[in-house]
């Protein structure tokens, strides 16, 4: 055990370093590697694949994920072993080992407090009105068909309406081009009760809304215009 301030300070500053490497480094390749675990949820979940053609692609995707997972291991252990290294070195000139104090209580209190560095909110500037992860939690339920379908029909039994007339009104789709009025459209009929509609709250759970509103259930806040600049 090294009782040295300085091996606990560069343990702390070590940690610092850790975080993020691994969020700089890291990020990207497991956002990528998330989506594909689920497209494979996606995959089983396709009842029109045949056997043969679905076992193709779950083979062809584990195969990748395996490659992925090595990967994201591998980053890890490098990204560590360079971040402590300064540590190490330090452990080396005070006790001739290279090693790390694992079974000190303040070495780990080091590594923690190092560690709340990811608490602290990024000064680089954000482009998008979502985060990292609200982006990943999206992009894996809107881009897999069959997974949303799964949520429908776990959602729509148990908020199916009793009276039969509710399934017989007519509705209105609103579709167009890009930038040719269809939300403007939308929201004037929204607003002026005539129609009922799903809206972003809904996401990104659009096929199990009431599934979805048991746990997100936003109450309203300052409205702001959207990136377009449209005034909407």
């Amino acid at each position: 055990m090294i009782n040295d301030a300085i091996y606990y300070i560069l343990s702390c500053i070590s940690s610092i370093i850790c975080c993020k490497l691994i969020v700089h480094f890291l990020a990207k390749p497991f956002y990528n590697y998330a989506i594909r675990a689920v497209k494979q949820i996606d995959t089983l979940l396709d009842n029109h694949l045949k056997d043969s053609d679905k076992d193709r692609i779950l083979l062809r995707n584990a195969i990748l994920l395996l490659g992925q997972t090595l990967g994201i291991i591998l980053g890890t252990i490098l990204i560590i072993l360079t971040s402590f290294s300064i540590t190490m070195i330090y452990s080396y000139q005070v006790s001739g080992l290279w090693f790390l104090d694992s079974n000190s209580f303040v070495f780990w209190l080091s590594v923690s407090i190092g560690s709340l560095i990811l608490l602290i909110p990024s000064r680089k500037k954000q482009t998008t009105d979502y985060s990292y992860w609200s982006e990943l939690f999206h992009t894996i339920v809107m881009d897999n068909y069959y997974l949303g379908m799964f949520l429908f029909k776990k959602d729509k039994p148990k908020f199916t309406y009793k009276k039969e007339q509710e399934n017989n009104k007519d509705f209105v789709i609103v579709t167009g081009l890009a930038r040719a009025g269809t939300t403007a459209l939308l929201n004037l009929l929204y607003d002026k009760n005539y129609f009922h509609s799903i809206h972003y709250a809904n996401a990104p759970f659009l096929l199990a809304p009431n599934l979805w509103k048991r746990f997100y259930n936003p109450k309203k806040g300052i409205q702001k215009e959207r990136a377009h600049g449209d005034k909407i």
